[in-house]
């Protein structure tokens, strides 16, 4: 998804306090009563998502202009926010 369509950089992650293993684009989202379902948020490390994480699935669909992107949020393609997790920060 060419990097979340640009929107992510490795160099703009940050650390989270009280997980010293999780680092991510928004720490802020750690722990905020929102299960972000994927990896670096849903991780061990981040401690699913601070605690937020149950089941979740939303069924994935192709993206149009990124061949071989297929996610479950296609409006976060180039949203001037960075998804720092697969498949969009690929």
């Amino acid at each position: 998804c060419s990097w979340d369509g640009g929107d992510c950089k490795e160099s703009d992650r940050k650390p989270v306090d009280g997980y010293p293993s999780c680092m991510v684009h928004h720490p802020e989202v750690i722990g905020d009563n929102f299960c972000h379902d994927y990896p670096p948020y849903n991780t061990e490390a981040c401690s699913w998502d601070g605690g937020d994480c149950k089941d979740f699935y939303r069924k994935p669909v192709p993206v149009d202009g990124y061949p071989d992107c297929i996610v479950h949020y296609p409006e976060y393609i180039g949203d001037n926010f960075c998804d720092d997790y697969p498949p969009y920060n690929t």
